[in-house]
């Protein structure tokens, strides 16, 4: 599994404190930026709990021609 992240979890705190480990990543884009995380089904859990309300997961296709899962806002 994938998770493309354009925010804070590129910070090495937040995957740490998520997952209890640093992530390894790669440079992709939706638009221009961000980073595609590999992932557990677990470690998809511990990313939703992480999301607050305001923010839905939804699957997406990436520059590299994967799809990965992205948090936007829900509202």
């Amino acid at each position: 599994m994938h998770l493309f992240s354009y925010g804070t979890r590129q910070l090495p705190d937040v995957p740490r404190a998520t997952f209890g480990r640093l992530l390894s990543g790669r440079p992709d884009a939706i638009i221009g930026f961000g980073t595609v995380f590999d992932l557990t089904a677990e470690q998809l859990r511990a990313a939703d709990a992480y999301e607050v309300a305001d923010y839905a997961r939804v699957e997406v296709p990436l520059r590299s021609g994967q799809t990965a899962w992205v948090y936007v806002f829900a509202g």
